[in-house]
């Protein structure tokens, strides 16, 4: 009897869930994508900016496609930091190693080797109920408004025209 593994599962890339937008989201998205407002991205798309606004905050498969492009953004970003790590400690080496006394503060200071330890409390009671505490995951937070969290927030930029920040650590200009 032969055991049949099961399919790898993977996650469409952002192109792929763009490309299963319809034509006037995947121009406001890629303007999106590029550092527009949503009223650029409007304009470009040919839709009212209020139109893009519904897109974002009430179309699951625009949001997914936004939110699946800021992670291959994020993946892309960490892999190039991690790629540099080598070379940043070799650069930081050589700088304390040259009497640079700035760089070597603050490596002393990030790794936290001047902060005094603290001690553990002296209340055997607060200890006690420590240990019978139950050990595991915390328990979830229920999401706020509606039983779903808010996929994007709208801010108003300098010049007052309404941006776009989905929470994916960037910020369309």
């Amino acid at each position: 009897m032969s055991q049949e593994l099961p399919a790898p599962t993977t996650e469409p890339t952002a192109k792929q869930l763009l490309m299963e937008l319809p034509a006037d989201q995947q121009v406001a998205l890629q303007e999106l994508g590029k550092g527009a407002t949503i009223t650029d991205a409007a304009l470009a798309a040919g839709v009212d900016r209020r139109t893009v606004s519904r897109w974002i905050h009430h179309d699951p498969n625009f949001t997914v496609a936004y939110n699946a492009w800021c992670q291959e953004l994020l993946d892309s970003g960490l892999g190039r930091a991690l790629a540099m790590t080598d070379s940043a400690l070799n650069t930081i080496a050589n700088a304390i190693q040259n009497g640079h006394v700035n760089a070597s503060l603050q490596v002393v200071k990030q790794l936290g080797v001047l902060r005094a330890a603290k001690p553990g409390s002296t209340d055997a009671g607060q200890i006690k109920r420590r240990q019978r505490r139950p050990q595991g995951p915390a328990r979830e937070k229920a999401p706020r408004g509606r039983g779903q969290a808010r996929p994007a927030l709208r801010r108003k930029s300098r010049e007052g025209r309404d941006r776009l920040d989905m929470g994916c650590g960037t910020q369309p200009r």
